[in-house]
């Protein structure tokens, strides 16, 4: 990502009307500033000009900030949105004034901004009718969850998948993919003052069991389950002892897959389940698998995943709160440093 100062020519390239912009790595309560920002530019031969509508907030987003990831550099926040394209560039197939679209790959840029003119190679089409908050959160929170269930185990009707962060946008998605496909789902939540909710918001979904992290260190969690299958797969989202604990449930020759680490505390798994249990661990990376497949295939995965939304019977739901883009703070104040489960998605307005 280019480096973004204010009134450079690389402002008025990534942004019309305003940015959520850093230019410099540190806490993003600190570091970032809304920025009034000149027009973005007409396309060029190859690109598109978008105006973006709605873009959620993830702690991935604020370890970019902090420059805490391999690829962090300062400019526009955000990696995921959703927005409509206002021009199109010479040279440009596959897209037309008003089409919908998402990000696809860093080379995007942030989606923190209310306009952006950008290569098409970089963007994908989802159908205009997802409402805007979902469609933000399809291209990396969805995509994950089913990658999540596809990529590592060959999952089939009656397997049992584990699971901690519950209260996750993705671990919610999980359970219902899984539940569509008949598999059943443990799912770890952390205690807090909407714990009773977010149990019956599960559970409503399709989870199985969903228990609280530390109930899962007494006998009585080991009889709840003693009827299931050994899971198969463990989804941590977490660290610390709730991983350790989903370890410990696993069946032989099991994977555990790391996407990520909310509670940053160390993975601490005895040598046992190694050595008698043979268990793998596997970590998951949404921009590298971006990285490792083509835009076609993630078109495809878009396309499949896009199909399974919406408010009918059957249809994935998303639990979602709104912010516009002028109440940042607030916004990010709910998604990074509030005990919360809705994601929260900001909408790009100026």
């Amino acid at each position: 990502m280019l480096g973004l100062r204010s009134g450079s020519l690389l402002v008025r390239r990534w942004a019309s009307g305003r940015a959520l912009v850093f230019d410099k790595f540190g806490p993003p309560m600190s570091v970032l500033r809304l920025e009034d920002s000149a027009d973005a530019p007409a396309p060029k031969n190859g690109e598109v000009k978008i105006k973006m509508i709605a873009a959620p907030v993830s702690l991935f987003d604020a370890d970019h900030i902090k420059g805490s990831l391999p690829t962090s550099s300062p400019g526009v926040g955000g990696g995921d949105g959703v927005g409509v394209i206002e021009q199109v560039g010479e040279g440009v197939e596959g897209f037309k004034v008003g089409d919908t679209v998402i990000p696809h790959g860093p080379e995007f840029g942030g989606t923190w901004r209310t306009h952006a003119t950008v290569s098409s190679s970089s963007i994908l089409s989802v159908p205009s009718s997802l409402p805007p908050p979902y469609a933000a959160t399809l291209g990396v929170s969805l995509s994950t969850a089913h990658l999540l269930l596809t990529e590592f185990e060959n999952l089939k009707e009656g397997d049992v998948v584990v699971q901690n962060g519950g209260s996750g946008l993705v671990a919610q998605l999980v359970v219902q993919l899984a539940a569509k496909k008949g598999i059943k789902t443990i799912t770890l939540v952390r205690e807090r003052h909407d714990y009773a909710d977010t149990v019956e918001r599960i559970k409503a979904y399709g989870g199985y069991v969903v228990v609280q992290d530390s109930y899962t260190k007494g006998p009585d969690f080991k009889k709840l389950i003693a009827d299931l299958p050994a899971p198969k797969l463990a989804l941590n989202s977490a660290g610390g002892d709730s991983a350790t604990e989903m370890a410990r449930i696993l069946a032989p020759g099991a994977t555990m897959v790391t996407y990520g680490n909310s509670s940053k505390d160390h993975l601490k798994l005895p040598a046992s389940l190694f050595l008698f249990n043979d268990i793998k661990l596997r970590g998951f990376n949404h921009q590298q698998w971006v990285e490792n497949h083509t835009k076609q295939e993630r078109q495809e995965l878009i396309n499949d995943l896009a199909g399974q939304i919406g408010e009918e019977e059957g249809g994935l739901r998303f639990w979602l709160q709104t912010h516009r883009l002028s109440d940042w703070e607030e916004a990010l104040e709910k998604a990074l440093y509030t005990q919360k489960n809705r994601k929260v998605v900001m909408i790009l307005d100026k």
